[in-house]
């Protein structure tokens, strides 16, 4: 989990944002609305193991949905 919350802090240094610990720890959805992005996630397991959803809206860029393993 730690790989996964590293990647999405590199994604949106930029701005500072980062998945809220202790929704980190305890695998809960949820969504950060700052810095003008609307990013909700969730966290699943697959045959590949772990991991977090996110889609991340902003209205200067295209939407994204992203997978982290």
């Amino acid at each position: 989990m730690n790989q996964i919350a590293q990647a999405f802090k590199t994604e949106f240094a930029h701005w500072g944002l980062e998945i809220p610990p202790e929704l980190l720890a305890a695998r809960k959805a949820g969504f950060i609305q700052s810095e003008g992005w609307l990013i909700q996630f969730l966290f699943g397991k697959d045959a590949r193991g772990e991991y977090m959803d996110y889609y991340a809206s902003h209205r200067m860029t295209s939407d994204s949905h992203v997978r982290l393993y």
